[in-house]
């Protein structure tokens, strides 16, 4: 009373505050000790550590410059480079696929990019269209430059990026600086909170002027012309390019010379591979190949895209039948159960890919969901 501290208050104070910590002691070592909220607990972590894994990509552009292997240097470096990993069948570093299309790789071999990143040069006269730059690797601007000699190829009429990933773009300063100047490069660009789902935070350097990509726009060049087909899911940015003389797509990584694709938006994804899959059978028969973003191109387009749609599809329903077994789970749970000996750097996309899945089937009412990461069969 007037400013007075009340006798009894420091006494409820300690009391109370006794009260909270005990709360708190309680509940950390129900979190520990509880099997469902150390489950929970677990996979939020995990996915946490999952994301930071993926942001430390982003450093990779640099630890590659710092090491030799990209940047203005490239020039220097032999043209030659490894596109073999163990398991899979070698690439050539060049090679010609069509009348109008020259693969080159990327000089980036790895467990996500195969091979290394496929970049092409498209067209058929002294200026022709590149389609990816590769991540920046020293070996890689040599072959592009011996690429473009052997096919007459003068200079480059400007540059189409099919996502914003390191891989395909973290190039683009080291082609620059080998064609001693900027070209026209376009990508498409998202933004709104209608994306708001994607989070993956790749490699976008700074220094680019990328130009916006509308879908359907046309680019035409000597020999080929290119028409811009928006495919999100993989990443929000994504396009394909469909090469309307031959026709081909160029698929970006969409879809993948071996094996399946990381996505972070499973529905995005599923609309874009059975768009793909509409304009293939548009231009059926006749239609020639898929240009993949990693690995080789793939002749059967029609079957390999129906493959991955059933692949996804039949990846929903092991999703419910370990739910149903279970009665439920943790994404992470679900993700050891149908991926049991998968390596780490694997696993990280695999667990990404079971939550996209299950993110999905939560909007679909298939599954439900309680303390952010418990899921369980919908009744």
């Amino acid at each position: 009373h007037e400013g007075a501290t009340p006798p009894w208050l420091p006494g409820v104070m300690e009391r109370r505050t006794g009260a909270a910590v005990a709360v708190v002691l309680a509940a950390t070592g129900a979190l520990v000790v509880l099997p469902t909220p150390r489950l929970v607990l677990e996979a939020v972590a995990f996915e946490q550590i999952r994301r930071w894994y993926s942001w430390m990509k982003n450093i990779l552009p640099w630890v590659h410059r710092v090491l030799g292997r990209g940047g203005a240097a490239a020039t220097a470096a032999s043209p030659s480079c490894q596109c073999q990993v163990p398991g899979l069948p070698a690439l050539l570093p060049i090679q010609r696929l069509s009348d109008r299309v020259i693969r080159v790789v990327a000089c980036n071999p790895g467990k996500f990019t195969l091979n290394g990143t496929n970049t092409y040069l498209v067209g058929t006269g002294k200026r022709r269209i590149l389609i990816d730059s590769g991540e920046g690797r020293a070996s890689y601007i040599p072959l592009l430059e011996k690429a473009m000699a052997e096919a007459g190829c003068e200079e480059l009429e400007a540059i189409l990026c099919t996502h914003r990933h390191y891989d395909h773009i973290g190039g683009l300063e080291s082609v620059y600086a080998a064609l001693g100047k900027r070209v026209p490069t376009y990508k498409c660009t998202r933004e709104g909170p209608e994306w708001s789902e994607y989070k993956y935070n790749s490699h976008e350097p700074s220094t680019v002027e990328f130009l916006h990509l509308e879908d359907g726009q046309l680019f035409e060049t000597e020999g080929a012309t290119l028409q811009t087909v928006l495919t999100p899911g993989h990443s929000e940015d994504h396009a394909c390019f469909l090469l309307l003389e031959e026709p081909s797509i160029f698929a970006g990584d969409n879809v993948l010379g071996h094996g399946s694709s990381w996505f972070e938006v499973l529905d995005d994804y599923m609309a874009s591979l059975r768009r793909m899959a509409a304009l293939i059978k548009k231009h059926s028969p006749g239609f020639q190949l898929l240009y993949t973003g990693h690995g080789p191109e793939v002749a059967h387009a029609e079957r390999k895209v129906t493959e991955y749609i059933r692949h996804r599809e039949a990846r929903e329903e092991q999703i419910l039948q370990v739910l149903r077994s279970s009665r439920r789970g943790t994404s992470l749970q679900v993700a050891r159960t149908i991926y049991p000996s998968v390596p780490t750097s694997i696993f990280f996309a695999a667990h990404s890919n079971v939550r996209s899945h299950l993110f999905s089937m939560e909007k679909r009412g298939m599954v439900k969901r309680a303390f952010w990461e418990l899921w369980s069969v919908a009744e």
